[in-house]
């Protein structure tokens, strides 16, 4: 099946969003991989005590650019974008509950708090409407013949 051509205003604002969040995540992940330690330059020691930072800073980039995707996915009306949004802030959520749960960061509330109001806002009757096919015309059987 074939993007719409015109995605309505909802659409582009709700892909909008998910920019914000995929460069906040990236940005965010590139933050807490560079703020503090050794940066780039690790040494065996380094990966073994460093691993919880190294991880939660390597999975906010991976979720960053598969939020990006799914923007463009959205922007475009693909089908199955809708759908990719939705467990992209599952897994957002899911990465920033462990990182609570772990080393409880200041920022993890505001991670948490825009990926709901994108779940909530990704749940809207006007969003969801967009990325449902068009409804087939019921014929009457009575009409065929």
């Amino acid at each position: 099946m074939l993007p719409r051509a015109n995605p309505p205003g909802i659409i582009t604002f709700v892909s909008l969003l998910i920019v914000v969040e995929a460069a906040g995540l990236i940005g965010g992940g590139l933050v807490y991989l560079f703020a503090r330690g050794p940066g780039l330059n690790f040494t065996p020691d380094d990966l073994i005590t460093q691993s919880p930072r190294l991880l939660a800073s390597s999975l906010f980039i991976v979720l960053g650019m598969t939020a990006g995707v799914m923007a463009v996915g959205c922007a475009h009306l693909h089908p199955r974008a809708w759908l990719g949004a939705v467990g992209v802030q599952g897994l957002v959520l899911l990465t920033a509950l462990l990182l609570y749960l772990v080393r409880q960061p200041w920022y993890d509330y505001l991670v948490m708090a825009y990926s709901i109001f994108l779940v909530i806002y990704l749940h809207h009757t006007d969003v969801q409407a967009a990325f449902r096919p068009p409804a087939a015309p019921i014929l009457d059987p009575r009409d065929a013949g």
